[in-house]
């Protein structure tokens, strides 16, 4: 009975000394997987910071946004369309790529109606 105690003893001791030589196999990669998404979390919000403040996007949309407002139309379009080329570039900025796609719509549509009116009348005449 005592050899038998030993025995199990023995195996349980040996189950344990392995699982504990696994665990000491498997902590490393949790660390590792740990350390990825520490990186992965701070990368992210380095790049939201970065891009939010300055991006090449909002200072041409900016800018587009004072030509159209002094009403240089043609010169907005190019700036707009320019922009909407950084934000696809970024592909960060989403509600800022669907307000430039609204404005564009706007100011094609704006420029179409411009020229009509040219054509129709110049200078409160009816002739071309």
């Amino acid at each position: 009975m005592q050899k038998n105690n030993t025995t199990i003893q023995r195996i349980f001791m040996q189950l344990a000394g392995s699982l504990h030589n696994l665990k000491k196999l498997f902590m490393p990669v949790y660390f590792f997987i740990y350390l990825i998404i520490f990186f992965g979390i701070f990368f992210l919000l380095a790049r939201y910071f970065i891009l939010r403040r300055k991006s090449p996007a909002i200072v041409l949309f900016m800018d587009a946004a004072k030509a159209e407002n002094s009403g240089n139309y043609h010169e907005a379009i190019t700036l707009y369309e320019k922009a909407l080329s950084e934000v696809q570039k970024t592909r960060f900025h989403q509600n800022l790529k669907i307000k430039i796609i609204e404005k564009l719509k706007v100011l094609h549509t704006v420029k179409i109606y411009n020229n009509d009116q040219a054509f129709v009348r110049k200078n409160n005449s009816w002739i071309n």
